[in-house]
C-alpha cells in the first residue's frame, strides 16, 4: 500500500515576500555601510583630492560601476558620509545624556568625552579637511555642520533645559542651574570649554591625537567650568 507522503512545514508555510524583502533590504544596508565605512577610510588616508571612486570600490571589493550606481558622484558620497556619521553621533550622544538623567555633572561629562573623540577623531578631521578643500566650489561644509553641531547641539539644550533648576556645588561656587540667555547659546558655550582649538589644532596635524585620559581629563573640566559660569 502506497503511503502519502507528508509535506513539511516549510513547504506549507514559505518565507512571505514581505519577510524576503525586509532580509534583501537588511543586506543592502550592510552592503552600503560598508562602501561607507570604505569611503571614509580612503578618505582618511589620501585626503579630498587623492579620494576617487575607483579607490573606494576598490577597498569596498565592488566594481566602480557600483559605486557610481549607489552614490552618484564624490560629492554625493561625502553626503552619506556624513549623515552616517551624524547619526553615529546623534546615537551615542544621546546614550550618554540619557544614561545620566538628573546627574548635570556626569551627564555633561559623559557628553563632552563622546563629542570630543569624536571631533578629533581622524575620521572627522579626514571629513572636516575634504570640507575645507572644497569651500568655495561645493556645499561639503553646510552638509557637515548641518549634520554635526546642527543635530547634536540641540539635542543637548534640550536635555539642559530639563536639568534647569538643578542644584550645583563647584569649588565653593552653589546655586542652582539656569539658562539666562536660553539653552542653546548653554550648550554652545560648553562646546567652546569643551574643544577650544584642539580640533584646529588636529587640522591642521599641529597636535597630537588625544588619548583617552587627556579626552576625560578635558571633559570634566568644561563641565567644571560650565558649572561654574551657570550656578546663579
Amino acid at each position: 500500500m502506497t503511503q502519502l507522503s507528508h509535506p513539511d512545514a516549510e513547504d506549507l508555510f514559505p518565507v512571505s515576500l514581505s519577510e524576503r524583502a525586509a532580509a534583501a533590504a537588511t543586506a543592502k544596508d550592510a552592503r552600503r555601510s560598508e562602501f561607507l565605512q570604505a569611503g571614509i577610510e580612503v578618505l582618511a588616508e589620501s585626503g579630498w583630492q587623492g579620494t576617487t571612486m575607483t579607490k573606494i570600490a576598490q577597498r569596498a571589493s565592488a566594481s566602480k560601476e557600483t559605486i557610481y550606481a549607489w552614490f552618484g558622484d564624490k560629492s554625493r558620497f561625502f553626503e552619506e558620509l556624513v549623515s552616517l556619521r551624524s547619526a553615529q553621533l546623534d546615537e551615542a550622544l544621546g546614550k550618554s545624556l540619557e544614561a545620566n538623567d538628573g546627574d548635570l555633572s556626569a551627564g555633561l561629562t559623559a557628553w563632552g568625552e563622546v563629542m570630543l573623540a569624536l571631533l578629533v577623531g581622524p575620521q572627522s578631521i579626514a571629513l572636516h579637511r575634504a570640507a575645507i578643500a572644497e569651500a568655495g566650489r561645493a556645499d561639503l561644509g553646510g552638509h557637515l555642520v548641518l549634520g554635526g553641531r546642527g543635530a547634536s547641539l540641540p539635542r543637548l539644550a534640550r536635555w539642559l533645559e530639563a536639568q534647569t533648576g538643578v542644584e550645583i556645588a563647584q569649588e565653593g561656587h552653589r546655586g542652582r542651574l539656569t539658562l539666562p540667555d536660553g539653552a542653546l547659546e548653554a550648550a554652545e558655550d560648553y562646546l567652546a570649554l569643551l574643544k577650544g582649538d584642539t580640533q584646529l589644532l588636529c587640522l591642521l596635524d599641529a597636535a597630537a591625537p588625544l588619548p583617552p585620559s587627556e579626552i576625560e581629563r578635558r571633559a570634566r573640566r568644561a563641565t567644571r567650568l560650565f558649572l561654574m559660569l551657570y550656578a546663579a
